[in-house]
């Protein structure tokens, strides 16, 4: 028995709208991606260095260590100390680049063909959520002019495909309570396994999302159990290396880096009058040898530091908390980006005002385009936040719309415990152009 694909009627009225459909799928995916190769062509011809940030080199420094010495290590000098700090998916990537030989540009090139299907797949899951082909097409630029995303996405760092990895697993999971196939949560949970691989972020999406799904998205409880399941098989390998290896059954520890040198820092530094980086330096002689790092049980340790310090520091000095913490907050949905693009390009920011003096290619010190960027990118929140006024009156008629909303509120949340910026926002713009575009229709169906 042969099997046809089931496709519109040629000729028939719904053909002709799956054609436009798959034409603007298509010219929405090649603008992204255009705009991105342009912007990484820009970086490196101006300022090849810009692709990378500090933390890139952690990545590149594994991957190097995987290729020379098959060992996952951060350290290019002790390469068989292993990384407590990184997921997997991100080095590994990498190391195909280091094994064909190929250079940053091309890991900046690949990132911009995901950024094209990263738009691709926002335009899919907003033609289901809005059934306008015109309103889907809006609001996914949005996300193509997104100027966080385009920085990252040329820049040596896990963003960008970690959004299309998620994309790909909310366009699964927002079909999971219409679906017949109890495989589509499966999909929908190996994808965001396979995201929480590149940023350990994803981790708790896991039960956050099925939980969410059963209880307000009229999932089936079979559905939410087997996505679950899928999640927890893909990250369970690396977990259980880093309990075989550091004694911490987790996917990465970079939160409690950051709980011990952001969060505690911070509140330590407003308290002290002193700046984070100089509280960094004592809370590593407070906890930490000269040479402990190199011991095995150093993550462990390390570990079990950061919560004791974030405890005592939340007993001796809440209200500074919360106060730092409601402001790394409304800095995720409003901060504009400035500074990132300013050092990308080569110059080196030395106010709070974004004065900048030239390095030694000898530019501008005050470079004009930096404003109307500024002023573009708070322009573009502007709309987008003013679309979900209408949320509240399609809470019960939208079930889709927890799954996102409580999406967006965890990232913003685990976000607010370090200094939160545009380019932690980076992974939740797809949830807040779904969120705005619902509420805008729901807007302007009200007016007409």
């Amino acid at each position: 028995m042969k099997f046809k694909a089931i496709l519109p009627k040629e000729n028939g009225f719904f053909y002709g709208s799956f054609v436009a459909m798959q034409d603007r799928l298509l010219q929405i995916g090649l603008l992204a991606f255009s705009i991105s190769l342009a912007y990484g062509a820009a970086v490196q011809i101006i300022f090849p260095e810009g692709h990378l940030s500090p933390d890139s080199w952690s990545y590149l420094n594994i991957a190097y260590n995987l290729f020379e010495h098959q060992t996952f290590s951060q350290l290019i000098d002790y390469p068989n100390i292993l990384d407590a700090m990184r997921t997997p998916g991100y080095p590994f990537l990498i190391y195909l680049f280091h094994w064909q030989k190929i250079g940053v540009y091309g890991i900046v090139l690949t990132q911009a063909i995901f950024f094209g299907l990263s738009a691709m797949m926002l335009f899919k899951i907003l033609m289901d959520l809005l059934k306008s082909r015109e309103l889907a097409s809006l609001f996914s630029l949005f996300f193509v002019f997104d100027i966080p995303s385009i920085y990252m996405s040329s820049t040596v760092m896990t963003e960008t495909i970690f959004v299309f990895l998620l994309l790909c697993s909310f366009y699964f999971a927002l079909r999971v309570a219409s679906s017949k196939s109890i495989s589509i949560g499966i999909v929908a949970g190996v994808c965001l396994g396979a995201a929480a691989l590149f940023r350990p972020i994803a981790l708790y999406l896991g039960l956050i999302i099925p939980l969410t799904g059963f209880f307000l998205a009229k999932w089936k409880g079979s559905r939410s159990l087997v996505f679950v399941l899928s999640f927890a098989l893909v990250c369970a390998p690396w977990m259980l290396r880093n309990q075989s290896n550091f004694g911490v059954f987790n996917l990465s520890l970079v939160g409690e880096l950051n709980i011990l040198f952001h969060t505690s820092s911070n509140i330590l530094a407003d308290v002290n009058g002193s700046s984070r980086q100089a509280e960094e330096l004592k809370l590593r002689d407070k906890y930490f040898d000269e040479n402990e790092w190199k011991e095995a049980s150093y993550p462990k340790n390390f570990a079990s530091a950061a919560h004791k310090e974030l405890r005592l520091q939340l007993i001796e000095h809440p209200l500074v908390f919360v106060k730092l913490y409601c402001k790394s907050f409304v800095y995720f949905f409003t901060k504009p980006m400035r500074s990132y693009i300013s050092e990308q390009f080569g110059w080196k920011k030395t106010g709070p005002w974004f004065p900048v003096e030239p390095n030694t290619r000898n530019q501008p010190t005050n470079p004009s385009w930096i404003w109307p960027l500024l002023l573009f990118q708070l322009g573009m929140l502007f709309i987008l936040y003013l679309g979900f006024i209408p949320l509240s009156s399609i809470l019960n008629k939208k079930d889709v719309v927890w799954l996102l909303l409580l999406g967006l509120l965890y990232f913003s949340s685990v976000s607010a415990l370090t200094e939160a910026d545009a380019r932690l926002r980076v992974v939740a713009i797809p949830l807040i152009v779904m969120l705005s575009a619902l509420g805008w229709k729901k807007r302007l169906l009200n007016e007409l």
